[in-house]
């Protein structure tokens, strides 16, 4: 390892006060390899105490810092998510207090690496959230990559088939502390075209007029209408309309459902165009 500059993954930097920055700077402290050169270089990254200079102090002395400290997150993530990925719950819960004994604390095992493959397993998903959320009770509002809510994530489906993004596994996460708000699982949903999710999402009180202003994977920028309207799918701007979905929104482009459609008149009719 010694001389390979690397990267350290987002959630072993993820604040300067945290417990690996401590180690970190301890590691190297009491190392008696460095030089009074660099031992200098140390006492001016130590005294600036950003996340930055943690980063930059791992890259310049990988030798020390990588075997003694981060080794030990590094590889405990990729077993959990190793153990996600194969569904194996009860493995994945021994390796979770095992991470335990040695130290390790939550937020550097259960990273949102980790939760995300969970999700895309198949039958497995929510048990294994489960046991993720006994050592971290918000891990049901974990943010994903590319911004994504754990809710919309699961409302997608799984990767795997997207059956899986069924109204069971978003109404276990609503039950067990998921929030709708602000988590575009009313633009997934509608993406997939998914009038069962929608139902669930209603239960937990969705606002089906949440706006959003950036075009996304979803679609266009806007409501869920908007979404289920540019990509066709009649029985989802059925259900959105019946509860209370506007179909005169406008979105930040100053443009409603009914101006994205392309000449579908099923769904032209639902959205009270009849010219």
């Amino acid at each position: 390892m010694s001389g390979v500059p690397f990267t350290l993954s987002s959630n072993v930097i993820s604040t300067s006060y945290g417990r690996v920055h401590s180690e970190i700077w301890n590691c190297i402290a009491s190392s008696s390899n460095l030089d009074s050169r660099e031992r200098g270089s140390f006492t001016y990254l130590k005294r600036r105490t950003t996340p930055y200079e943690v980063e930059e102090a791992v890259v310049r002395w990988p030798e020390i810092v990588f075997p003694a400290v981060t080794q030990k997150y590094l590889i405990l993530e990729r077993m959990l998510a190793a153990t996600a990925r194969g569904g194996h719950v009860d493995l994945h819960s021994a390796r979770l207090d095992f991470g335990q004994q040695l130290g390790v604390a939550a937020p550097y095992m259960i990273t949102r690496n980790v939760v995300k493959t969970a999700l895309h397993q198949v039958i497995d998903a929510f048990d294994l959230l489960l046991v993720l959320r006994r050592l971290q009770s918000e891990v049901f509002l974990t943010r994903m990559p590319m911004g994504h809510h754990i809710l919309d994530t699961v409302c997608y489906g799984s990767k795997r088939d997207a059956r899986y993004a069924c109204w069971e596994m978003v109404e276990c996460l609503l039950q067990h502390g998921a929030i709708v708000a602000k988590s575009k699982a009313q633009r997934a949903a509608a993406w997939s075209g998914r009038v069962d999710v929608l139902k669930a999402l209603l239960r937990y009180g969705a606002d089906l007029n949440e706006c959003f202003d950036k075009k996304d994977l979803d679609g266009p920028p806007g409501a869920a209408l908007h979404v289920a309207a540019v990509l066709s799918h009649v029985e989802a701007v059925r259900r959105l309309v019946e509860n209370g979905a506007d179909p005169k929104l406008e979105n930040c482009n100053g443009s409603t459902p009914g101006d994205l459609l392309s000449g579908d008149t099923e769904i032209a009719l639902l959205l009270g165009i009849t010219t």
